[in-house]
């Protein structure tokens, strides 16, 4: 049974962990305490608390404590900027352990007590153990799991909720022996409670979980609204009263929510009006006015350093390049030229470090950073971002323009933080923030043991130009309403081909493990329910027609009637049939409150088959899922069956090994050897289709280039052949049985020149350069797409070695020499 750990520490236990607690220089909320129990004691541990609130403790004990007993630990995160950063914070702060990274680009010391990776390459690993399967494979590493392994750290769990990649969380969870103790990290989420049961539940072990939640926060955050206007509103308006108010209110915060209070509808009605007043009366202010003068405000009231989110890189870049406040005071004037030369050293760390210190994109940069000024999103090549990382954690940054996801999980508090807009585009449309994408962003103001207050200013000019949400969806944002654990857990090929590897034939077992289940049962729960009431109000009903003294005869003539009156279109007919109708009902005063009550009786009736037919369906909901895929599968070759026993096929055991494309394509192409008769560039130019590209429509390629006849061939098998799954898919009902693969065509051309004519400096900034101009490709795009072969790639070899294809072998193993080369490297500077 879970232990909730919602009371103060017991004192009666304080003596028993005090070797543990003296540890730290400080006092530890009654959270940390439980966590550590709970690790001292064998059990899992849930944390789910604000950022800020101290709960990466728990994950910093467990590492030192696992690794005193000799044994191994695994931390895993859901992104690899923050792997990356976690390396260089845990190597710094216990020196005395050895730390590794796995995170697909990069591979450092696997054999560490302290394994640091993405939690998909901790996914794929546990299914290639149970195969016994050991590879030299940058995607995966060797351990004695069952021998070794005490600890899996899964920081940021919540991510379990996301679309796209929730069901490798889960399948991890459900995947890990029993004896691997789990610390799971992570923000407030709704009914925890509920999570931790299934978490605690998966194998039935003796451990319990400790769910150690707290909703304080150590630094309370106030939120408030700002805006300001142009002299020409009051050149219109001609009132001095009007224009003493509007001057009353620009140009510094209101209070639109206080930590704990609730929000206040006057300030937000107030701006709101203001706002409408001024665009009704054509009067603009541009951004580079408002930004400027709201960091000024910041500045002189002394609420720097700032982060500023941007649901934009273009606008992040903008927003930057505008400010021109002087954020460096007198006795700071030597800054700028301390933060060049920081910013040198930072580089020349790295080997090429030249290659770096001559990109015009460096230039731009630190000539920004020389202003306090800083910009970070996924555009920016990695090695830029995290000399930005380095030198916000330094506190030379005093506004840093950001995309919402340095808001994961990344270690950057604030003092204020600044929003631009109170909603997004996303592949769904245009919508609102969603309360805890808000509270996620928002967390990062308020520095422990630095402010006592930290600060969330909207600007409200530009908030009213993207879009300003009504008052109940504006309080919804800033409700701080946790987001609602769902299972992504996903029927997928993979999935099975997996399970089938590793021998357990127990699709439907292994699937009513996952949180999907749980939902399932609630969905047959709300069913039955609603049959038990249905049958109940029939048996009443019933019971009120069989009272009814009902002439079939005239009671079926009148049906039949009114039934030919909503289909005669002759007046002089429709007259007659209405005559007929009146005459019924005389004769049969009664028939309208029959029929009423024969009609509801039968309404009752459909709606009791209609639910059952629901039940039934979702009750077979998992079978039929595992059924669909088995028989395309089998009928694609990937697995053999014998009396009910499932077995890989050579193509099957292809399948299984990618991850990174298709798997049922990637064994169709490789079976039917389109990679055979390719070159080097030419297999780099195919893998570029699956990079993952945002390119607008204004600059797409919808069609693949006819310049490489190979990659053409294989990219109109490829067309055909992921229309033909998902076709197979859609008349099974299957939705998310592979992944959403989408074939890209705007870096062919780019890579295929990348590898076979970039050999110098001069050629690499005259290709990303193109890219550039031409497809508004940012170079930290550039650099992602070309690792994202490599990552195809690395599956590839892996699936050579198999099936000891050496002549493809040899080609592949030359892929990373062909492209990883000038800036676009997997260096980092954590690492």
């Amino acid at each position: 049974m879970v232990k909730l750990c919602d009371k103060q520490f017991p004192t009666t236990s304080e003596e028993k962990y005090k070797e543990y607690f003296s540890k730290f220089s400080f006092p530890l909320s009654d959270f940390q305490k439980y966590a550590i129990e709970s690790t001292v004691e064998g059990h899992h541990v849930l944390v789910t608390a604000h950022t800020g609130s101290g709960k990466t403790l728990p994950a910093e004990f467990a590492i030192d404590y696992f690794v005193s007993k000799g044994k191994k630990v695994i931390y895993t995160s859901p992104i690899k900027a923050l792997s990356n950063q976690k390396f260089y914070e845990f190597s710094q702060k216990f020196p005395h352990i050895s730390f590794g990274i796995l995170t697909g680009d990069i591979k450092t010391n696997p054999e560490a007590d302290v394994l640091i990776m993405t939690t998909e390459i901790l996914q794929n690993t546990l299914y290639l153990k149970q195969r016994d399967i050991v590879t030299t494979s940058k995607l995966h590493f060797d351990m004695d799991i069952q021998n070794e392994l005490a600890c899996v750290i899964f920081d940021e769990i919540h991510y379990i909720n996301d679309a796209d990649r929730g069901k490798v969380w889960e399948e991890s969870i459900l995947m890990l022996p029993q004896h691997v103790q789990m610390v799971m990290l992570s923000a407030t989420i709704d009914k925890p409670l509920q999570f931790a049961e299934w978490c605690e539940n998966r194998h039935r072990s003796d451990k319990i979980v400790y769910l150690a939640n707290t909703d304080f926060r150590v630094v309370p955050l106030n939120h408030y609204i700002y805006i300001d206007t142009n002299t020409s509103i009051f050149k219109i308006l001609k009132d001095k009263d009007k224009e003493k108010q509007i001057k009353g209110i620009l140009n510094k915060p209101h209070v639109l929510k206080k930590q704990g209070e609730q929000f206040m509808d006057s300030n937000y009605n107030m701006i709101k009006k203001n706002l409408e007043l001024f665009s009704s009366k054509n009067v603009t202010i541009k951004p580079n006015l408002i930004l400027n003068n709201l960091i000024r405000y910041l500045y002189k009231n002394e609420m720097l350093p700032a982060i500023c989110f941007v649901f934009s890189r273009y606008r992040v870049e903008k927003y930057a390049k505008m400010i021109s406040v002087n954020l460096f005071g007198y006795d700071d004037a030597h800054i700028p030229s301390v933060i060049r030369n920081d910013c040198e050293k930072i580089i020349r760390r790295l080997p090429n470090a030249h290659e770096y210190l001559n990109l015009p994109e460096y230039h731009e940069l630190v000539s920004l950073l020389e202003k306090g000024i800083a910009i970070h999103h996924a555009g920016i090549m990695p090695i830029l971002r995290e000399m930005v990382e380095l030198l916000f954690g330094k506190g030379y940054i005093k506004v840093l323009f950001a995309t919402e996801t340095f808001a994961v999980g990344l270690n950057m508090p604030t003092k204020t933080v600044i929003f631009t807009s109170m909603n997004k585009i996303t592949s769904d449309g245009h919508r609102d923030l969603y309360a805890h994408e808000y509270t996620q962003m928002a967390g990062r103001a308020g520095r422990r043991g630095l402010d006592t207050i930290g600060h969330v200013i909207h600007c409200g000019n530009l908030i009213k130009d993207a879009g300003m949400p009504l008052l109940n969806d504006y309080k919804k944002i800033l409700s701080g309403v946790p987001q609602v654990l769902k299972s992504k857990f996903k029927f997928t090929y993979g999935l099975l081909l997996n399970l089938i590897s590793v021998g357990n034939m127990s699709f439907c077992e292994f699937i009513q493990k996952s949180m999907l289940n749980e939902q399932i049962q609630s969905q047959i729960s709300g069913f039955k329910h609603k049959i038990s009431c249905l049958n109940g109000q029939i048996k009443k009903q019933q019971e009120i027609t069989d009272s009814m003294n009902i002439n079939t005869d005239l009671l079926q003539q009148y049906y039949t009637i009114t039934n030919e009156l909503t289909t005669a279109h002759q007046s002089k007919k429709r007259q007659k049939l209405q005559h007929n109708i009146t005459t019924l009902e005389n004769a049969y005063p009664q028939i309208k409150e029959h029929i009423k009550q024969i009609d509801k009786l039968k309404m009752l009736n459909s709606d009791l088959q209609s639910s059952q037919k629901s039940m039934e369906d979702t009750n077979s909901y998992v079978k039929n899922n595992v059924s669909n895929l088995l028989y395309i599968l089998k009928n694609n070759g990937c697995i053999l069956e014998n009396d009910g026993i499932y077995s890989l096929s050579t193509k099957g055991d292809i399948a299984s090994h990618v991850h990174e494309i298709h798997c049922l394509l990637a064994s169709d192409l490789y079976e039917l050897g389109h990679f055979d008769n390719m070159t080097t560039p030419e297999l780099i130019a195919f893998f570029s289709c699956f990079s993952n590209l945002k390119v607008s429509d204004d600059y797409k390629d919808f069609n693949c280039t006819e310049d490489y006849l190979n990659v053409k061939n294989a990219v109109d098998y490829a067309t055909q052949r992921i229309k033909e799954y998902s076709d197979n898919e859609v008349s099974f009902n299957l939705y998310g049985a592979a992944e959403n693969f989408e074939l890209q065509y705007d870096f062919v051309r780019y890579s295929y020149i990348w590898a076979s004519e970039v050999n110098n400096e001069k050629s690499a900034k005259k290709i990303i350069d193109e890219a550039k101009s031409e497809k508004n490709i940012f170079l930290g795009e550039f650099i992602k797409a070309l690792l994202k072969i490599n990552n195809i790639a690395a599956e590839f070899e892996n699936v050579c070695e198999i099936t000891n294809n050496m002549n493809l072998l040899s080609k592949i193993k030359q892929i990373p020499d062909m492209t990883l080369k000038y800036i676009a490297t997997n260096q980092s500077l954590y690492v």
